[in-house]
């Protein structure tokens, strides 16, 4: 059996030290899990991290363990854990949990779905393994690419970080510049989001449509709500005016909430971008007929993350 516990931060390190401290056979696993922003695609994200992590303690951990849950969303994944002079955003809150919570001996085992989950950087992957993983004798797992960093090799931290050295070389920035697959070519997952309509929809049949463009009417909207929240407008002022203006939603009701308000905000595509198959954010064949530039999605996350 999996016991499933959730630590935010120090606080909540604290209120569980009890647990922590418990030594009963059972083992003690970290889940780390990050995404960079506080879009609503990356809620179906952090949980299948959280699925990926819990099937792998599954099998590796027959007997039973203990997985807290420490994550950072949003957060980049250049971002070190706290050290001195740092301030509120220049780290991250619960790597530095994770890496406390290591060097006092609480958790043996730190499991993350990708390696680039833990770190961007190769200097600062290189720097936690050689801080926290090595001396300390702890196993660090990065479930979908390979086997365990195992204490009793040395051949598989090094291999590791020379392959994320290499592809973090070929592709430093988040947004990468096209699709590299036929399934990342235009807008091709579900239905176009608010704000957008297939292309040629009445000629086209529904399995070959790729190309998406904006529906005047609720981009209009869209932009509005972006200006806004740029402006210095919160989720629920917004939802507020829009519903005072009787502005229909998205789904054709005459109520808006923030968490629409928040889609609409957080989903990329406005900005000529999209998901591809490894979640990475690819430009569109949409790209041209954005609402917004790509680097407005930045700012929608940046102002996320400062209002907390």
């Amino acid at each position: 059996m999996i016991y499933e516990i959730d630590i935010k931060n120090e606080e909540d390190a604290h209120l569980h030290q009890d647990i922590l401290a418990t030594r009963d056979g059972l083992q003690h696993v970290a889940g780390y899990i990050r995404t960079a922003c506080v879009c609503q695609e990356d809620e179906s994200s952090v949980e299948m991290q959280r699925q990926v992590i819990r099937d792998f303690c599954m099998q590796r951990f027959p007997e039973g363990c203990r997985l807290f849950w420490i994550s950072d969303i949003p957060a980049s994944g250049t971002l070190p854990w706290k050290r001195d002079g740092l301030k509120s955003g220049e780290y991250r809150e619960g790597l530095t949990v994770l890496v406390d919570l290591v060097k006092r001996g609480l958790v043996w085992y730190v499991c993350t779905s990708r390696i680039d989950r833990l770190a961007r950087s190769a200097k600062l992957l290189i720097e936690f393994v050689d801080e926290c993983i090595k001396p300390l004798g702890i196993s660090l797992y990065s479930v979908t690419e390979m086997a365990a960093l195992e204490r009793s090799n040395d051949l598989l931290p090094t291999t590791l970080l020379a392959l994320e050295q290499h592809r973090l070389a070929s592709g430093e920035v988040r947004i990468i510049d096209g699709p590299p697959s036929r399934l990342d070519q235009g807008y091709i997952v579900g239905r176009p989001p608010y704000g957008w309509a297939w292309e040629d929809a009445g000629s086209i049949p529904h399995a070959r449509r790729v190309g998406i463009q904006p529906r005047v009417k609720n981009a209009a909207v869209v932009r509005r709500i972006v200006e806004a929240f740029i402006a210095g407008g919160t989720v629920s002022q917004i939802a507020q005016q829009l519903t005072s203006d009787n502005v229909p939603t998205p789904g054709g009701a005459q109520r808006w909430s923030p968490k629409m308000i928040r889609r609409v905000l957080c989903c990329p595509v406005h900005y000529g971008l999209i998901h591809s198959a490894d979640g990475t954010l690819v430009r569109g064949a949409h790209f041209d007929r954005r609402l917004f530039n790509e680097s407005v999605y930045d700012q929608i996350t940046k102002i996320f993350r400062r209002r907390g």
